[in-house]
């Protein structure tokens, strides 16, 4: 190669001499480089990544802090332990292999056909060589027939929460999937629970491996594993009778640089409770350290390598009878039939709950609880089988955030109108807002291809797609420019925003095409369903008003007309000559008209109110008065000439009928009052533009309200035949402000008639006729007001819905554990501090004697004793609530967006829910340990008093 290169050198260029270069030779100057130029200047040109390691401290070991990034995670050698900060740096940036075909049943890869690969050596995951103590103390049972004890039920469960008449409890439909992948858990959430009398924590990995068949990816099962071998050196813990786990929650983060990998992560939790139940006749006797983990007494809690099996037989509930104890519980009379005036034989244990949340659609849950005592009575599983696919059951929105596609899905239930579909646009919109990025609503355009959304064409979307899931895309403007860093938090380079048109580059498909012929027909009118004053009314406390709707009419409009400065007379009024006015004049000087009827009805008295304002008093009329007036302005004018009365009319029509019912009473004073004011604006033929104009205004507006709220209900015939109904939705609650537009609309009309009597100037720009337009612009912005607070307010009702907007694996879990944290017996629930209390009563009043004795008469050391051992399960008790504190505090440190390096906005949307169930849960918690500080405390008064008489 050297001798050919210098053979062309010498053809091109034959002045050029060879020149060699001694080692000890070298150039006076380097070559000149382009200043422009990418290449490395120099092999040792590079930049150090990862933190430097300090002289004095080599290694340094970092502790969880509830969630752990899988890519540091290791393995599960104890000299692994000490993780070197080098390699935990660089790690983050390895690539990942994109997850492919769903593995099959046996755990192997899928052929292209659909058939399982046989297993070789090529397609065989290789494990590393495990240590014999970790072979001794997390034994598999991998490839094992399941064990006698074992009950598993696999469900999924529906997304959208759902209620029952007559029933608080929390609904979750259900069915049970198939073994197909293809019947994965995008529109579900997939939830196994295993009852296990003594379980493993091996067994956690035989219950993944298990899920394969329902679509589990291999990187999230790798993931999983590898958290559950973190659990068992952190977390697992001998005890005398087998093993335990200390309570916990711990997240692991699968974090990947390249944009073609989603992000993954997988929590595990082991929260102990307390239960109340019999102690089986011959419980499994494990040795010290074995791989079981067995139920626990409240002793064995505490003593983990002392024997305390003749303790437990003498806990201080023993005393009790069965009355007593039966008055802590709530349950079914079926489970509660045997207590009587018996002592009881029933102990407290704590056993815990370990739960997997994987992903964003699938949780195991496994320990020695029952699928129905796991339930209890706040949640209930309903059961059925898997129902035919319905047309347009979801709604998925798509958009770019960072960069990033990302999705999220909502039941149509929820945005069915419009409304409930801004309102999950709204709440969108403020987790998209970058820092603050001042942006409008009308910036986020919701598309299905070219084609954008809006309140009219949105029910004819939902009716006319096919799909179970109806997708839409977001239009998201372009951030402001953002810093990329590298994995140690480096600045790499300022870029601008992602844009839609940029989203070619991301590697992802966006989903723009949903139905194969979209329709987006608009509504030709909008059906007034529900009138304003018939919506639904809520009192402070969120309750429904069940009063009946004409009497929520009435109260309405007495209210806004006892504050008018008008009132409604009878046609039969008599005039008063001292009040008359003359007929109205022009300013040429010629007479209206309609000079006749003017004077007329200005004859009428007035009358003082109580603040000293004079009311001008209305001829009452109805609608069909001012129906006969127009028909009779038309006949004298020969049809010419009445556009704008008729005009008018409809639109008074049209106003009223979107706040009153058609069938509703006309001969109340306050309907009379409003067919009065427009009977005689309309007689007075003065400014009837200007008033026409501003009642269409109000009623463009008040369309918009009813649209909103408005959608089609979709319901079979008995033919089985599917057809569509207009409905008003569930959240179109009466606003106070729709009250005062309706207020300001009677204001109007009445400065109106008041200016057209008092003859001021005829131009409605200026002079006093602004005052009564100034009424109509305010019921415009009243009623633009109410639609922001309908949009806001659009959410759902059903129960459990305060844990999301759908149904997740943490809101699951979240319910759970506030079931959990009640206590458990049976299906129902148990305060172990009321147990507690009742005790401490016993031993104060009537202790190992059938005689109501106190202490002070019958003081003995026997009674100290029982004191002491009193305090000391009463302290127990505080210490396993301080565990629930602390495992809750972790799981919502697990759940909190900002512990996560690129959360996404589903996760953003639904902490703030989740946050809000959990500290309801530590609310209770809390309540609890006051408790049993109060109960400690009267058992030290009751220790010092006995202790006084003794001595």
């Amino acid at each position: 190669m050297a001798s050919h290169a210098q053979g062309q050198g010498a053809a091109s260029s034959p002045r050029r001499k060879s020149i060699t270069l001694n080692p000890t030779q070298v150039p006076s100057q380097p070559p000149r480089r382009r200043s422009n130029s990418v290449t490395p200047e120099d092999d040792f040109e590079y930049h150090d990544v990862g933190p430097s390691i300090s002289p004095t401290n080599p290694k340094q070991r970092s502790g969880d802090k509830g969630n752990v990034d899988a890519s540091n995670d290791p393995e599960r050698f104890a000299d692994e332990l000490r993780t070197n900060l080098y390699e935990k740096a660089i790690s983050g940036g390895r690539a990942k292999l994109p997850d492919g075909t769903p593995a099959a049943p046996n755990g192997t890869a899928a052929a292209p056909n659909g058939q399982p690969t046989p297993p070789t050596a090529a397609n065989t995951p290789s494990r590393r060589r495990k240590r014999d103590i970790f072979n001794t103390t997390r034994p598999s049972t991998t490839g094992k027939a399941p064990r006698s004890a074992e009950k598993t039920t696999l469900r999924k469960v529906e997304l959208h929460w759902s209620r029952e008449e007559g029933v608080e409890k929390v609904l979750l439909n259900a069915c049970v999937p198939h073994n197909d992948p293809s019947t994965g858990s995008e529109n579900s959430v997939l939830w196994q629970h295993s009852d296990y009398e003594n379980i493993r924590l091996g067994e956690l990995e035989d219950l993944l491996t298990n899920l394969q068949i329902h679509g589990l990816q291999e990187s999230e099962i790798g993931l999983t594993k590898r958290l559950i071998n973190r659990i068992g050196l952190v977390s697992e813990r001998s005890f005398v009778h087998g093993r335990f786990l200390n309570p916990t929650a711990i997240r692991y983060d699968m974090l990947d640089d390249s944009r073609y990998n989603k992000d993954r992560c997988s929590i595990f939790l082991s929260f102990p409770y307390f239960a109340v139940q019999k102690p089986k006749e011959k419980p499994s006797i494990f040795s010290k350290g074995a791989p079981e983990h067995p139920m626990r007494t409240l002793l064995q809690s505490r003593y983990r390598l002392n024997e305390t099996t003749k303790r437990d037989e003498s806990q201080c509930i023993t005393e009790l009878n069965g009355d007593k104890v039966k008055s802590c519980i709530k349950a079914s009379y079926a489970e509660t039939a045997h207590l009587t005036r018996k002592k009881v034989e029933e102990l407290i244990f704590v056993p815990q709950l370990w739960s997997l949340i994987i992903g964003l659609d699938r949780m195991i849950t496994a320990g020695s609880i029952g699928d129905i005592a796991l339930h209890g009575s706040t949640v209930m599983l309903k059961d059925q089988s898997a129902s035919a696919i319905l047309r347009c059951s979801f709604v998925r929105i798509s958009f770019i955030n960072r960069g990033v596609v990302e999705s999220q899905i909502y039941p149509i239930s929820q945005c069915a109108s419009w409304f409930g579909l801004l309102n999950i646009h709204q709440q969108l919109r403020s987790v998209l807002k970058h820092n603050n990025e001042k942006t409008t609503p009308k910036e986020f355009k919701l598309r299905i291809g070219l084609h954008t959304l809006t309140g009219s064409t949105w029910a004819s979307v939902q009716r006319s797609t096919n799909a179970e899931v109806l997708n839409i895309w977001m239009d998201t403007p372009k951030p402001p420019a953002f810093s990329i860093q590298d994995t140690d938090g480096n600045k790499i380079a300022k870029q601008q925003g992602v844009q839609d048109s940029d989203t070619e580059s991301l590697g992802e498909t966006i989903p723009t095409r949903t139905i194969s012929n979209p329709d987006f027909k608009e509504l030709d009118r909008v059906d007034v369903i529900r009138p304003f004053l018939e919506w639904l009314v809520l009192d402070d406390f969120g309750n429904r008003d069940e009063s009946a709707p004409e009497i929520k009419v009435n109260r309405f409009l007495s209210a806004i007309y006892h504050s008018l400065s008008a009132n409604c007379v009878s046609q039969n009024a008599t005039p008063a000559p001292q009040v008359a006015h003359t007929a109205q004049t022009h300013p040429t000087g010629q007479t209206s008209q309609a000079g006749q009827s003017v004077q007329v009805a200005q004859t009428l008295p007035t009358q003082v109110s109580g603040n000293g304002r004079p009311n001008i008093l209305i001829v009452g009329r109805t609608s069909k008065d001012v129906d006969d007036l127009t028909y009779k302005l038309q006949q004298e004018r020969s049809g010419s000439g009445t556009i704008i009365e008729q005009q008018l009319r409809k639109a008074a029509a049209k106003l009223f009928q979107y706040y009153v019912p058609t069938t509703h009473n006309e001969t109340i004073p306050p309907v009379r009052l409003f067919w009065g004011l427009v009977y005689e604006l309309i007689e007075h033929r003065q400014h009837l533009q200007s008033v026409c104009e501003a009642i269409q205004d109000i009623n463009e507006w008040a369309k918009r309200l009813h649209l909103g709220v408005h959608y089609q209900r979709r319901s079979l015939d008995d033919s089985g035949v599917e057809r569509f109904e207009s409905a008003v939705s569930d959240r179109a609650i009466l606003q106070a402000t729709m009250i005062d537009a309706l207020g300001a609309i009677f204001n109007m009309l009445v400065a109106a008639v008041r200016e057209s009597r008092s003859g001021h100037s005829a131009d409605p720009k200026v002079g006093p006729w602004q005052k009564a337009l100034r009424y109509g612009r305010g019921a415009c912005k009243l009623l633009e007001k109410a639609r922001d607070k309908l949009i806001a307010e659009a959410t759902g009702s059903a129960p459990g819905e305060d844990l999301g907007p759908v149904i997740t694996p943490e809101a699951i879990m979240i319910m759970l554990l506030e079931r959990l944290a009640h206590g458990v017996y049976g299906s129902g629930t148990v305060d172990v501090i009321n147990i507690l209390e009742e005790c401490l009563e016993q031993l104060r009043t009537c202790y190992n004697t059938e005689q109501a004795l106190d202490v002070e008469k019958r003081p003995s050391r026997r009674l100290l004793k029982r004191i002491n051992a009193f305090q000391e399960e009463v302290d127990i008790v505080n210490s396993v609530l301080l565990q629930q504190h602390k495992v809750l505090i972790e799981f919502r440190t697990c759940l909190d967006p900002a512990e996560f390096k690129r959360p996404t906005t589903a996760r953003k949307i639904r902490y703030k829910f989740e946050k809000s169930g959990i500290e309801r849960v530590l609310t209770h918690i809390n309540d609890q340990r006051r408790y049993c500080k109060e109960l400690s405390d009267r058992a030290k008064v009751l220790e010092d008093q006995n202790r006084h008489f003794l001595a």
